[in-house]
């Protein structure tokens, strides 16, 4: 039993570091209590030791998205494919989804949570890069639209003037 219990545990926590989404637990607080390798390379620490105690709160870029995540966790109990923003060590901007679920005491105190994300920062950038290139095609096709009606007026005003002249004695 016990070498079945050991056999299970080394299956499960190699599952764990082994995964590729970031996975982590954490206290009521914010503090990170374990996490794996993918966690680490996400979000920037230099090791899995240096992650454990430190605050995820801190990782949000603004403290109201901090809030509104936990209010939201508080409400719902699991969040499932929640988008946010988050900011790694080194400063960059890590976009992430995230399933994420809480175990609450019995007068609805977050206990922990624990959940698992995955960086989702190269679609968003392409999405964001998208945005602006429709935006600069629907400029260009207004522009367009309003040199041919300039045009049309300019061409009236060289044709009257055309005939002006023409006609000026």
């Amino acid at each position: 039993a016990e070498r079945a219990l050991r056999e299970s545990e080394e299956r499960y926590r190699a599952f764990f570091e082994e995964d590729i989404t970031a996975d982590y637990i954490a206290n009521g607080e914010g503090t990170i209590l374990d996490c794996n390798p993918a966690f680490v390379r996400i979000l920037g620490f230099p090791s899995i030791e240096e992650a454990r105690g430190a605050s995820l709160h801190e990782c949000y870029p603004d403290k109201d998205l901090c809030t509104r995540f936990l209010d939201d966790l508080q409400t719902n109990r699991r969040l499932t494919y929640y988008e946010k923003d988050l900011r790694s060590k080194d400063g960059r901007r890590v976009h992430v989804i995230e399933n994420v679920t809480g175990l609450f005491d019995g007068r609805g105190t977050l206990l922990t949570y624990k959940g698992y994300m995955f960086d989702d920062t190269i679609r968003k950038q392409l999405e964001e890069q998208l945005h602006q290139t429709q935006k600069m095609d629907s400029i260009g096709t207004m522009a367009s639209g309003v040199a041919h009606d300039f045009n049309n007026v300019i061409n009236n005003v060289l044709g009257f003037s055309s005939q002006l002249m023409k006609h000026a004695d």
